[in-house]
């Protein structure tokens, strides 16, 4: 099993890795599996220049992102993780999926391995409608060029008041999810 998370916090810290530390705990990794963690504000992704180019071929930037997306084409797992500002993704989350419009510009440039997708997203706020509705639209999109099911959207608020990691109801239920992906997965053979 691969498990591929990436982390769109500017924090090294922050909440989305709290919870994510959670999810891979309950996966219960064994010897011959493999978890690659990216944590997107150490890595150099430029934005889109929108040069049309990888309509022809491959993007014209070199930097960090096709090194991630080839960690992504392997996995059978991948967990995405970003805060909320004003409803959305944060600036490296949004950076980033905006680079996979090579993806999109040539529908068939991506991995055809079907892979499961945990999205995850941490607001500081306290709840309220429509709290996580942008960053479900962005990752709706994205994830279809990536051929990724979305098997579970966490959406995790409040966090200005009390941090991920002073919750211990909400670590087990994490756990939990991680074990529940990891049942299926074995069930699958």
């Amino acid at each position: 099993m691969r498990v591929v998370a990436i982390l769109g916090s500017h924090r090294d810290s922050g909440n989305g890795a709290a919870a994510v530390q959670e999810i891979v705990a309950g996966l219960q990794l064994r010897e011959t599996d493999q978890q690659i963690l990216v944590a997107l504000n150490r890595c150099r992704i430029l934005p889109c220049l929108a040069c049309d180019q990888c309509r022809n071929g491959d993007c014209l930037i070199k930097d960090d992102f096709e090194m991630i997306m080839n960690e992504v084409k392997q996995a059978d797992l991948v967990i995405f993780a970003t805060p909320v500002y004003f409803n959305g993704v944060s600036s490296m989350m949004k950076t980033f999926i905006d680079r996979a419009q090579q993806y999109y510009a040539k529908s068939d440039s991506f991995s055809k391995k079907k892979r499961d997708v945990i999205l995850l997203a941490t607001a500081g706020a306290k709840t309220y409608e429509d709290q996580f509705e942008g960053v479900r639209l962005n990752f709706q999109f994205f994830l279809q060029y990536l051929q990724g099911k979305l098997w579970n959207f966490i959406q995790i608020y409040g966090t200005d008041d009390v941090s991920v990691s002073q919750r211990e109801e909400l670590k087990e239920n994490l756990q939990q999810v991680g074990q529940l992906w990891r049942e299926q997965y074995d069930a699958r053979g």
